[in-house]
């Protein structure tokens, strides 16, 4: 069971003695608040819901100068209590209960929040399925309204926002958005479409770069290079020839002529003459400078294989580069289209006729009941957001009946989720019937309404109801009205008045 109702709404003034407490008691069931213009209906109203988190501070009144402190008290249907305390020309906001304190807004509207079930709660906001926390002040038009809103044409059912529209959804069907699928925003797409456009700039700008150095002459390169390959093999195998018949010749040389062994340079020369030396090594200088030419020749057939080498895994680089972003291009292009083909089939679930059946069947018996224009048939229509009653448009009713249509929606609601698993568990609606007016031999409709809520409904009897009424209840309803005499009104005197707390 979740839920709350109000038992009290109390102004104070703990720096000043003199002001006394002003108050006022509520109860479960119907709860009638009546008295003339001008002695703080409006105002209590104002204050309920800026206790409840509303943004506007309660309209200013020459009765409410010497108040500083505003505490609404209230009740969990499971009995616990709490005491929020708002200042009325400040900012500071706290809520006192059992093991409970909290000193800010934020967190008193989460407290509210987690009181009626409604916790951590994902409400998609976009069209793209972007997810938001369900917000109490989102809410409040299911169970609280004032004496404009109640009257205008236009539908405020399920307010202009995609959000306003979901946390409906989340309200009838008590199931958030936890599990939809979002879509690819279209941001996504201009970023990739973005991204597109640079590598194909990229591209254009490496095959300029492949033309320039294949304006070389490639097959020329190839050609040189491979000639240039040829060449070094061969200066390679000569040289080495050469290499091996120096040393072989070196070791000849230097055997004893006698003994035919091989001596050292300094037996040598003991005996072979200067002249035989300089010739033996005459012919050996003249191999070794052939050597040294090869080796000049290979070194510069290395550095011009080298050159030809670079440009070519310069060729290939880039045309590598050139696949990989043509490959990023086909995977975002095949992105791109998957993405749009899965957006199509994406639906989100939104608030249907079907969805409403519970709650038109629940308004089509309030309005039976209460003898509404010979009612026949309330519907919701999903393209309009808004109610026909007797296939009329609601908009097409006088203010009065319009309100009277509003209320059997919010008491539909209250009906609706009593004992489901999230449910506020009140409802206050500032002069409901105000505006309506009793024709010639016609019923009165407030009073087969008040008859409806306090005797025939036994859900309400449960939850709470309560309304701030210009006009006096037949006294029928004593035990459910509570006067405001137009002397004091709800700010002067309040605890001479028993009836009111």
């Amino acid at each position: 069971m979740s839920g709350f109702f109000i038992t009290k709404l109390e102004l104070d003034n703990h720096n000043d003695e003199n002001v006394k407490p002003s108050k006022i008691g509520f109860e479960k069931g119907l709860n009638i608040v009546y008295g003339g213009s001008n002695i703080g209906k409006t105002f209590m109203y104002q204050c309920i819901d800026y206790m409840l988190g509303g943004e506007e501070k309660p309209k200013a009144i020459k009765e409410s100068k010497d108040y500083i402190i505003c505490q609404l008290d209230i009740e969990t249907y499971t009995g616990e209590t709490y005491i929020l305390k708002r200042e009325l020309r400040g900012d500071s906001f706290s809520l006192e209960g059992k093991k409970v304190f909290k000193d800010n807004k934020t967190s008193i509207l989460a407290f509210l929040l987690k009181i009626t079930n409604m916790e951590d709660k994902d409400i998609r906001v976009d069209n793209n399925g972007k997810i938001g926390d369900l917000n109490f002040e989102k809410l409040k038009k299911y169970f609280m309204i004032d004496e404009d809103s109640i009257l205008v044409k236009k539908s405020h059912i399920m307010g202009e926002t995609i959000k306003d529209k979901n946390s409906f959804k989340f309200l009838i069907t008590q199931k958030d958005d936890s599990k939809i699928k979002s879509k690819t925003p279209k941001s996504n797409f201009d970023k990739e479409k973005a991204q597109i456009n640079i590598l194909e700039e990229d591209i254009v700008d490496i095959d300029k770069q492949i033309q320039e150095l294949k304006s070389q002459g490639l097959f020329e390169i190839k050609t040189r290079l491979k000639d240039i390959h040829n060449k070094i093999a061969s200066k390679q195998k000569k040289l080495k020839l050469i290499k091996e018949r120096i040393i072989k010749k070196y070791e000849e040389k230097l055997l004893c002529p006698l003994c035919n062994q091989s001596i050292g340079m300094a037996t040598f020369q003991k005996i072979i003459s200067h002249s035989q030396i300089e010739h033996i090594f005459l012919n050996m200088d003249k191999e070794n400078s052939e050597q040294k030419d090869l080796e000049d020749k290979l070194d510069r057939l290395l550095i011009e294989e080298k050159e030809l080498l670079e440009k070519l895994f310069q060729i290939d680089s880039l045309e590598n580069t050139k696949d990989k972003k043509i490959k990023r291009i086909t995977a975002l292009n095949k992105n791109i289209k998957d993405s749009n083909e899965e957006n199509k089939t994406i639906t989100y679930p939104h608030i249907t006729t079907s969805n409403l059946k519970s709650i038109t069947q629940t308004m089509l018996n309030i309005l039976t009941k209460i003898n509404f224009e010979k009612i026949t048939s309330v519907e919701f229509l999903e393209e309009k957001l808004d109610f026909t009653v007797n296939g009329d448009n609601r908009e097409l009713y006088g203010q009065g009946y319009r309100a009277i249509i509003y209320t059997s929606f919010l008491v539909a609601i209250l009906e609706y989720l009593y004992e489901l698993e999230s449910e506020i568990g009140f409802m206050m609606i500032d002069s409901p019937f105000n505006a309506y007016e009793i024709k010639n031999d016609s019923v009165d409709l407030a009073y087969n309404f008040y008859s409806y809520l306090a005797f025939e409904n036994s859900v309400i009897n449960q939850r709470q109801v309560i309304f701030f009424e210009n006009t006096e209840p037949n006294n029928i309803f004593e035990d459910n009205r509570r006067k405001l005499e137009d002397s004091k009104g709800f700010l002067l005197g309040r605890n001479s008045h028993p009836s009111l707390y």
